[in-house]
């Protein structure tokens, strides 16, 4: 079974910011609109995601995509204990999720 992932690449915040107001211009704000297309739908992913990880490092600061990415998913672990949300149940049900997408399950 063929594995449908992104089309796009991320190296540096300059990729980022260019994907991430992608979303400003309406592309990539609907899954639905690119039905039987998975690369594309997961490039709606991306978008999504990257958009978050933009606003938050607008906010404490950018240092590298990598550690960027580790600071946000520790920041999120803080608000799981905040709110009684299990971190890893999560990361569970996210894997499945993302495992259900790039093989066009779903």
């Amino acid at each position: 079974m063929p594995l449908y992932k992104t089309t796009l690449t991320i190296e540096n915040f300059e990729d980022l910011d260019q994907i991430a107001d992608a979303h400003a211009t309406g592309a990539f704000t609907n899954r639905d609109r690119y039905e039987g297309h998975p690369e594309m739908q997961n490039n709606c992913n991306v978008v999504w995601a990257a958009k978050a990880l933009q606003t938050y490092v607008n906010v404490v600061g950018r240092d590298t995509i990598e550690t960027s990415v580790s600071d946000l998913l520790g920041d999120l672990m803080h608000l799981c204990d905040a709110a009684g949300l299990d971190f890893d149940e999560l990361v569970n049900k996210a894997e499945y999720d993302y495992g259900a997408e790039v093989e066009d399950l779903q």
